[in-house]
């Protein structure tokens, strides 16, 4: 089973790709956890959680994708039902180059 639930917030801005029924958006979601020593949550020195941050990159097609287009912006949060999906690319030079997405099959505004 290939399934990812992620629960973030926007970090870039939504870019819109392809047109008619291939028409997607793709943008960057970030998550967050907090650090943990002993169970308890570590402080920085201003007395804010330290956090592990991810860095996801989102592509959402259809209905949901102008949803998102149209009402959600960077800073917003979200919670993706999606996939991972890797794509191969050939650099000028002759390298692989691997991405790895998370296509969303469901979107749920927070």
């Amino acid at each position: 089973m290939n399934r990812v639930d992620l629960l973030g917030r926007i970090v870039s801005d939504i870019t819109t790709f392809g047109n008619g029924d291939n028409t997607g958006i793709n943008f960057t979601l970030v998550t967050s956890e907090p650090k943990l020593r002993d169970g308890k949550k570590i402080l920085n020195e201003k007395g804010y959680p330290e956090t592990y941050d991810e860095f996801h990159n989102i592509v959402v097609y259809g209905g949901s994708a102008r949803a998102v287009a149209e009402h959600k912006a960077k800073g917003d949060k979200l919670f993706i039902e999606g996939s991972i999906r890797k794509s191969v690319k050939e650099a000028d030079d002759g390298t692989k180059k691997y991405y790895y997405n998370i296509v969303a099959r469901d979107v749920t505004f927070i």
